[in-house]
């Protein structure tokens, strides 16, 4: 898309986790985009600026839109948000509900590999989308760290 844009300043700002960011230590929610966007216009020195925003950057992009319109000049999305879908009045429980799995989710025991091999032999048996061995390599050197320097591999994301 960028060739596209001649005259035009691009900056792509990388979501915490994803990427080449570092991964974060606790899940993530679309309101932590807000103040990293905020934060990198004002490092930019940016004041009234196109935001671009695809998928959950999309939706952090309108809360930051929504929060700060009058930094913000227009707002473009790219699969950013879908219809609303829940009777007014859910929200606040369906938000509770997912923070609540989410937690879950977190405090589950991860699977430890003792090589980069096991791990994506654990991947490619386990996935959906048939994949070569080969394949997975590239991400599995970045997504996958250990806990300390003599002990076992686990994935960062996923």
């Amino acid at each position: 898309m960028t060739p596209l844009l001649t005259g035009c300043r691009v900056v792509a700002i990388d979501q915490r986790g994803l990427g080449l960011t570092d991964h974060l230590c606790r899940p993530y929610h679309i309101l932590d985009g807000v103040p990293d966007v905020i934060r990198a216009l004002e490092i930019l020195g940016w004041d009234r600026e196109i935001l671009l925003g695809h998928s959950m950057g999309g939706s952090a992009a309108t809360l930051v839109m929504a929060a700060y319109s009058v930094r913000i000049q227009q707002l473009w999305l790219l699969e950013g948000l879908g219809p609303w879908t829940y009777l007014d009045g859910e929200a606040p429980d369906l938000l509770r509900q997912s923070t609540d799995r989410l937690k879950q989710i977190d405090d589950r025991a991860r699977p430890l590999y003792e090589s980069i091999d096991q791990a994506i032999d654990s991947r490619v048996r386990g996935g959906v989308v048939p994949l070569t061995l080969a394949a997975p390599y590239p991400i599995a050197r970045r997504r996958l760290v250990r806990n300390s320097r003599d002990r076992p591999r686990h994935w960062i994301s996923f």
